[in-house]
């Protein structure tokens, strides 16, 4: 089994690059390096739903099991910033599966 790991892709951060350039090639790398599970570790963008629709759109593309670690900047709702609503409106989409140390793993 062939696993792999990324994290902190900030997405939405980046001057010119749009989320769609990261999606795709991320595609491309997994499927060249022929991964089997891959594990998001966090901070994927600034915005929750985003973070979410990413990881959906990756697990259409890849027909993989996704790990996906939460991170600080993943439980942001970007209007006002906070965090507690953002943290359970993803664990409540993507399916709280336990946690591994201090941190928590969903499912997606």
């Amino acid at each position: 089994m062939r696993i792999g790991a990324i994290s902190d892709l900030h997405i939405d951060r980046h001057p010119k690059l749009k989320s769609n350039v990261y999606l795709e090639t991320l595609i491309k790398v997994v499927q060249h390096r022929e991964i089997d599970l891959l594990l998001i570790a966090g901070d994927i963008s600034n915005y929750f739903r985003d973070s979410y629709q990413f990881i959906k759109d990756l697990k259409t593309a890849l027909h993989i099991p996704i790990l996906f670690v939460p991170g600080n900047h993943d439980y942001w709702k970007a209007e006002d910033g906070t965090t507690i609503w953002g943290r359970s409106v993803v664990l409540s989409l993507v399916g709280h599966i336990g946690y591994l140390g201090l941190f928590q793993v969903c499912l997606i």
